[in-house]
């Protein structure tokens, strides 16, 4: 069989994930403890395309990098073939980026479009915080009392690397003390490895939503500004079909157990 299209671990990095999964799981917290106090949030993207070659590379971008029977005569054939090694991953002339934002809490599953102006960068994060509060209210009840725990990988916008890794953005953090939030990791998530998508719960989320655009692609047209809102069309009718038929509850119970589940797998990766 194929490896699992996921990347190998060092084994520092299976050293520092099961110590960090160690020391979370010392602090005793239940799972009714994440579920009730922390939103599990992570920027995504989507390139919307404008060409029809762009589009067509774009729906090709999977094929051929799989073994399958085929013919000889057929071997040439552009059913057979692959797309451009760059399709679904930069964005070409005429093309935009639509950048999103995942939204996990208390068993219900969000995704909040940003503005076509929007940056990966800590001011970015900035604007996405200032829409939490609403958002969360959106998702929970008008007088739900909001989880006020922001869960986040180590990406850019959200903490530093080089000669100042882990420390937290500073328009970042500022955006969270003001609008009521704090962070997971706090002011510096050295400790926290930079590579655990696997143990991540939005990045489950994420991988639902993926899976359900494979199942359900939406229909390109010539128009960009029409396929961006088949993406968002496309998106609402995913976080409906997610929070109707997936176990979103269990996912915003299952921290701890993933964090025992890392220990005894050694800080190999997870099955998520």
């Amino acid at each position: 069989m194929e490896p699992l299209h996921k990347t190998a671990l060092t084994g520092p990095q299976k050293i520092a994930r099961v110590a960090w999964a160690r020391r979370l799981l010392q602090m005793g917290r239940p799972a009714g403890w994440y579920r009730q106090n922390c939103v599990w949030i992570d920027p995504c993207s989507t390139i919307v395309y404008a060409s029809p070659k762009a589009a067509f590379d774009e729906q090709r971008s999977s094929a051929g990098k799989g073994k399958r029977w085929m013919s000889k005569a057929s071997c040439q054939s552009s059913r057979n073939l692959r797309a451009s090694a760059f399709a679904g991953k930069q964005v070409r002339a005429g093309d935009t980026r639509l950048w999103w934002f995942v939204i996990v809490a208390r068993g219900r599953v969000e995704v909040e479009f940003m503005g076509e102006s929007w940056k990966q960068a800590g001011t970015g994060m900035a604007e996405f915080i200032t829409r939490l509060p609403a958002i969360l209210r959106r998702m929970l009840g008008p007088s739900a009392a909001l989880p006020r725990i922001v869960v986040s990988d180590r990406g850019p916008g959200f903490y530093l690397s080089g000669l100042r890794n882990g420390e937290i953005v500073p328009a970042y953090a500022a955006a969270l003390r003001h609008a009521g939030f704090r962070p997971f990791a706090g002011s510096s998530a050295a400790g926290q490895p930079a590579d655990c998508p696997d143990l991540l719960l939005h990045e489950t989320a994420v991988g639902w939503i993926r899976k359900y655009f494979k199942r359900h692609p939406f229909h390109r047209s010539q128009g960009l500004a029409q396929n961006i809102a088949r993406v968002k069309t496309g998106m609402s009718s995913c976080v409906e079909h997610i929070n109707g038929h997936y176990a979103v509850e269990d996912l915003c119970s299952s921290w701890p157990r993933r964090l025992e589940e890392l220990v005894l797998a050694n800080g190999e990766r997870l099955k998520y």
